[in-house]
């Protein structure tokens, strides 16, 4: 019986004992580590009763940490986590070969899985790509990560994921592993330790290039910074992962396994984005804003958030960014939204066409007069901003929230000035 065969079989009824159990479920295409539909780590789109899991459910499944009380420590890389480990005071040998320890094993050298009761959801940590090992529970932007579960079939080895202990019991999180985990929160409290972002010190005006290479050491890192902007642009899980994919493979060297991207895509939408967008008050107060459906505001949102002031003309706005938002059930929805912004003149079209390695998309570009008054620029945290500008201020209204007595005072020391006069 071949690994699909095999996992075919009471595959349902063994989910729905993990419900019963207590577990809390995230559906994975088969042939994936990783979910891909918007929104997946909601709490609302998981399993979390038996009736939810369909008959005949043939996809991978993963374990959804912050709902089920669990946590992982991740093992990517034993010969480094040992010794990083050892440094901050853990034996992980030990904890390894704990009577009580519940491991998830992929079956490649070197990695391991351990699973365990957290009461109070972390964030997580991820010092892979210099410590061999994750600390794994709630992603950066709040909701949760997850971890593959037996009997889901590895996407490169084609064999099931396997338990070791009892799955039923999983032990708490050892006292020593949690005050390391906060400690490392403590130092490093907003980024995790391996993710790099460079385009920070990108002068403003500046696109980012793209390395020719990336060599073995910083892959890791790389991937992860450009992913990052991905997900600040905008773009889901499968489109991230596309793009790394395609990167990985064409600069570098030696490519990553395409299992170590996913991981990659997968951890950087986790994060998700700190950044935020605005719109011109001009735009908004505009009739042609007023006139266009909401579902075609969205489109105009989009444009926006992958503006950076020095793409314009080469934006992005495909059927596949909205697939199955709210709104947006069929294509041709989708493109008579855009073709009304395009005639509102919000955006300008650029058109794209046949190439030798294949149809190039469409490009747009938001009309020079909606981006008089946007102006991106860089800062500390990732994302969009705009330059400072000085408001008007009321000083009628912002008197009217003075207290009382603090404006009697005032009144009352000028009385005083002009009777010394």
């Amino acid at each position: 019986m071949n690994a699909a065969a095999e996992l075919a079989t009471g595959y349902a009824d063994t989910l729905r004992d993990y419900i019963r159990a207590g577990l809390v479920l995230v559906p994975i295409p088969a042939g994936l580590k990783g979910p891909r539909a918007r929104g997946w780590n909601l709490r609302a789109h998981c399993w979390a009763k038996p009736g939810q899991v369909p008959e005949g459910y043939s996809g991978n499944v993963g374990l959804a940490h912050v709902y089920a009380g669990t946590c992982a420590l991740d093992v990517d890389h034993a010969e480094l986590a040992g010794p990083a480990l050892a440094a901050h005071g853990i034996d992980l040998a030990a904890l390894l070969a704990a009577p009580d320890a519940v491991h998830i094993r992929s079956g490649r050298a070197g990695r391991d899985k351990l699973l365990f009761r957290l009461r109070d959801p972390l964030p997580s940590i991820n010092r892979s790509a210099a410590e061999g090992f994750e600390l794994r529970s709630t992603a950066k932007n709040g909701p949760t990560v997850q971890d593959v579960l037996p009997p889901s079939i590895h996407p490169k080895t084609g064999k099931p994921y396997q338990w070791a202990g009892d799955w039923h019991n999983i032990p708490p999180i050892p006292a020593d592993l949690l005050t390391l985990w906060r400690r490392l929160l403590k130092d490093s409290p907003t980024t995790p330790r391996t993710v790099s972002q460079p385009a920070r010190a990108t002068p403003h005006g500046q696109r980012r290039k793209l390395p020719e290479r990336i060599p073995e050491g910083e892959r890791d890192t790389t991937l992860l910074s450009l992913a990052a902007g991905f997900v600040r642009r905008g773009h889901d899980l499968q489109a991230v992962n596309d793009r790394l994919q395609r990167i990985n493979a064409e600069r570098c060297t030696p490519p990553l396994g395409a299992d170590e991207v996913d991981r990659i895509a997968s951890q950087a939408c986790a994060y998700g984005s700190e950044g935020f967008a605005l719109l011109p008050h001009k735009l908004l107060d505009s009739p042609e804003w007023k006139a266009l459906h909401p579902r075609a505001h969205d489109i105009v949102l989009l444009a926006f958030r992958r503006y950076d002031g020095t793409n314009n003309g080469n934006v992005a706005l495909t059927w596949g960014d909205f697939d199955g938002l709210p709104g947006f059930a069929q294509k041709h929805t989708f493109y008579r939204h855009r073709r009304c912004v395009i005639a509102s003149g919000i955006l300008q079209q650029h058109e794209g066409g046949n190439t030798q390695t294949g149809r190039k998309p469409d490009l747009f570009a938001i009309a020079p007069r909606w981006l008089r008054a946007f102006s991106p620029v860089s800062k500390k945290e990732p994302g969009a901003s705009v330059e400072k500008v000085h408001p008007y201020i009321d000083k009628q209204g912002v008197s009217a929230f003075v207290p009382v007595a603090a404006r009697n005072g005032k009144k009352r020391r000028a009385n005083r000035a002009r009777a010394q006069r």
